[in-house]
C-alpha cells in the first residue's frame, strides 16, 4: 500500500510540474520598473533612514528628516528635493548639479546630509537619472533611483542615494 500510495505521490508530482498554462509571452510596450524602496525611507552610504518628517519649506524645497529637529544643533539627517516650482502634477524629473534658481520646470537638484559626520551629499548630475513625481492626494511622492552622489566634507567619498519621500 506504501509503494502505491508513493507511486500517485510522484506521478501527482511529475504531472503538476510538466503542466504550462500558457506558452505565450506578452511584452510590455513601455519599460516599467518595480521600486522595492518602502515609502518615506531614502538610502545612503547602504544606511536606510525612515523619515519622521517630509515637508516644503523654503518655497519649493521637499524635505525628509529621520528626527524631528529642534533649536540650533538638529542632529538630524536629511534628505532635500529642490525644485524650480513646487509640483502640482505628476510627472519625471532629471536629477541635475546646478543651484535652484537655474533649474528648469523639469530638473531638480538633491542633496543629502549626514549629521555625524557633517557631510553633504549631492548628485554629479551627469548619470541622467530620472526622478519620478506622483501626486498623492495632493502631496508630492518622490522616488528617485540609485544614484551617484558625492561629498567633499570631510573627505573625498563618492557613493549612491536612492529614496521615496511622501510630502506629509
Amino acid at each position: 500500500m506504501k509503494k502505491i500510495t508513493l507511486f500517485f505521490a510522484l506521478l501527482l508530482s511529475a504531472g503538476m510540474m510538466s503542466c504550462n498554462k500558457n506558452n505565450t509571452t506578452t511584452t510590455p510596450t513601455t519599460p516599467t520598473t518595480t521600486n522595492t524602496t518602502p515609502d518615506n525611507t531614502w538610502t545612503l552610504k547602504g544606511t536606510q533612514y525612515k523619515a519622521a518628517l517630509v515637508l516644503i519649506h523654503d518655497k519649493n524645497v521637499l524635505t525628509a528628516t529621520d528626527g524631528t529637529p529642534s533649536g540650533s544643533n538638529p542632529q538630524v539627517n536629511s534628505f532635500n528635493v529642490f525644485f524650480k516650482n513646487v509640483p502640482t502634477a505628476d510627472g519625471n524629473y532629471k536629477v541635475v548639479f546646478k543651484p535652484q534658481d537655474s533649474l528648469a520646470a523639469d530638473e531638480v537638484f538633491l542633496s543629502a546630509g549626514l549629521y555625524a559626520t557633517s557631510s553633504t551629499y549631492m548628485p554629479a548630475g551627469i548619470d541622467n537619472i530620472t526622478a519620478k513625481v506622483t501626486m498623492v492626494n495632493g502631496k508630492i511622492k518622490f522616488e528617485l533611483p540609485d544614484t551617484k552622489v558625492f561629498t567633499t566634507k570631510p573627505s573625498d567619498d563618492t557613493t549612491t542615494l536612492s529614496g521615496v519621500i511622501i510630502e506629509q
